[in-house]
């Protein structure tokens, strides 16, 4: 949750004003743009460490028009202020 924001729209209010106090404590520092970026820069170093999902490779070869979600358009479309 604390990446993409998946089901924060589950919280209760209270839970909700816990996030918030959470993130006055904790701000998220541009983490849409600081956390795949991390990523990248450790996969130019170590790119053996990079995996992809082979249900993906199937479908984007077999459906036309197909296209995966890509992980770094989650992070960018999570619902928290930056």
């Amino acid at each position: 949750m604390d990446i993409t924001g998946k089901d924060l729209k589950e919280l209760s209010a209270d839970e909700v004003d816990e996030v918030d106090e959470v993130l006055q404590a904790y701000p998220r520092l541009d983490f849409k743009r600081a956390f795949p970026q991390a990523i990248a820069d450790m996969l130019a170093s170590k790119p053996e460490t990079a995996f992809y999902n082979f249900t993906a490779d199937i479908a984007e070869r077999l459906i036309q028009g197909f296209h995966a979600p890509n992980f770094y358009d989650v992070i960018l479309a999570a619902p928290f202020r930056e």
